[in-house]
């Protein structure tokens, strides 16, 4: 007489449904993959039927089903099986793991936002973002009366739709304590960690020329036309500063930096370095650059490369 263990069917059909999900990932068909790991209990219910099954025909002096080590060991199988399909769908990782496969990245334009300055204001303060790993910030000469911010990234996404609702989710806002006006951005998902994001962005600011500026830098890279500075701008905690001169551009800049060689360009700096303390190993360097009467300050403080070129 023919006899079948306990779990044997359920194994099949454990295997059969593993068999499933490899074609299926193959074949990038996050469908099947999805309905697969919904519907895991039914290897449960297919289990408990062959128990049921074993306690009937046990009854009977010949059994055509066996209850043995092999058949708990298979047991035992098909219940870490069932516990590791529940971690991963409740977990949604099929879902995220299949979205991974259709993904590809994106250009997208980031929406222009215009914020409207009062006359009462004497200085503007732009904390750029502090999440983003590739990134800069263009800045550009302005109107007196408003400032204007574009930009531009790369979204890792699942479609371009997609792309354009994550990049333009993007937040910039302003607030204005006493005759500041802060501009704020506030930072964009990152594609890590299996989630849809961005891989880079860039964004150019276009500046009032009557006010002071004060950019704070936190470890991103800054590009700056020259003929944008007007008055005096402070620069913070930059990774990188490109400044580009005119022949019309006249300004003075003052440059503070962590790297001994960060003073780089075209132009002829004037140098010198200065310990911080005498139990401090780390050294500043000092530079000075003047074009024209140098009507227009620029200070840069604790940045890691400065780098100046001349349009001329």
């Amino acid at each position: 007489m023919r006899r079948w263990r306990v779990g044997n069917l359920s194994s099949g059909v454990m295997f059969i449904i593993l068999g499933l999900v490899l074609l299926a990932s193959l074949l990038k068909v996050a469908l099947v993959t999805e309905y697969i790991f919904r519907f895991w209990p039914v290897i449960l219910i297919i289990l408990g039927f062959e128990i049921i099954a074993y306690v009937y025909f046990s009854k009977e002096e010949e059994s055509k089903v066996k209850y043995d080590i092999l058949s708990i060991f298979m047991i035992i199988s098909i219940g870490l099986f069932s516990i590791g399909a529940y971690t991963i769908h409740s977990l949604d990782i099929m879902t995220k793991l299949s979205s991974c496969i259709s993904r590809q990245e994106y250009s997208v334009l980031i929406d222009d936002k215009e914020i409207n300055i009062d006359n009462n204001i004497e200085k503007v303060i732009v904390d750029y973002p502090k999440q983003y790993t590739y990134t800069t910030l263009n800045i550009k000469e302005g109107t007196n009366n408003k400032i204007i911010v574009s930009g531009k990234g790369t979204v890792l996404a699942g479609s371009k739709q997609e792309s354009e609702t994550i990049i333009n989710n993007s937040k910039i806002k302003s607030r204005k304590v006493g005759d500041n006006l802060y501009i704020e951005f506030e930072d964009l998902p990152r594609a890590e960690n299996l989630n849809p994001g961005l891989t880079w962005v860039e964004y150019t600011i276009f500046l009032p020329g009557n006010k002071d500026i004060e950019i704070q830098g936190n470890n991103q890279n800054i590009n700056i036309d020259g003929d944008a500075v007007k008055n005096k701008w402070v620069i913070k905690n930059a990774s990188g500063v490109d400044i580009n001169v005119g022949t019309d551009d006249s300004l003075d800049i003052f440059a503070t930096l962590k790297n001994v060689d960060g003073l780089q360009g075209s132009v002829d700096w004037n140098k010198n370095s200065d310990l911080q303390n005498e139990e401090s190993d780390n050294s500043y360097t000092k530079g000075n650059i003047k074009f024209k009467e140098g009507l227009n300050k620029i200070y840069i403080i604790e940045c890691e490369e400065v780098k100046v070129n001349t349009l001329y």
